[in-house]
């Protein structure tokens, strides 16, 4: 009996231009726009300019849908977020909202932290910044000072941060899935959580 090579399932266009837009993120969030040429994207993803040209039609076009995904993304966490009920266990369930969303979409996660920074040259910027500051709000409700709205944007950051350092990092210790999500849990609930005194 002869065993048949398993066929390889071609990703769907829709899985194809999600690869292509949590790239591109990721370059427009460490380069900016200006910054950023569609050859980097290109290569990013192992296609030719032209072919990726064939896909979004320019730089623009591109980015806005960048931009879009990353805003959906961001709403979806928004929405579950308001949906968490208030108590002992919130910080930690939205903390696995954010983690999970982050490390299935790191490009677009770097994206929407990046386009609140002051010198970002990102285009879009509004609506990015108050899908931010409703989950930043969420994350620090529990004791809404300036001091704890520090802690949220750090642990925020640790989140994003991680989830684009692990999921790009070819070398080195690998963790399953569920243990990497649960580490990053709990190194940014530790952020969250004041030290005793």
């Amino acid at each position: 009996m002869t065993v048949q090579p398993a066929r390889r399932v071609r990703p769907s266009s829709e899985e194809i231009d999600r690869g292509i837009l949590d790239a591109a993120a990721e370059i427009f969030a460490r380069h900016g726009f200006a910054g950023t040429a569609v050859q980097q994207v290109a290569d990013a993803v192992g296609y030719s300019k032209a072919g990726l040209l064939r896909r979004f039609a320019s730089k623009q076009t591109l980015y806005d849908a960048v931009l879009a995904a990353a805003v959906r993304e961001g709403e979806a966490v928004v929405e579950a977020a308001e949906q968490v009920p208030p108590g002992p266990g919130r910080r930690q369930a939205l903390l696995d909202l954010v983690t999970e969303a982050a490390l299935a979409s790191p490009g677009l996660a770097s994206l929407l932290l990046e386009s609140i920074r002051p010198a970002s040259d990102l285009p879009g910027r509004a609506r990015v910044e108050e899908l931010v500051t409703a989950l930043l709000e969420s994350l620090a409700a529990d004791a809404p000072s300036a001091r704890e709205q520090v802690r949220a944007l750090l642990a925020l950051q640790l989140v994003v941060n991680a989830a684009s350092l692990l999921t790009a990092q070819p070398h080195g210790p690998r963790l399953a899935p569920e243990e990497l999500r649960a580490l990053v849990v709990e190194l940014s609930g530790a952020v969250l959580s004041p030290a005793p005194r």
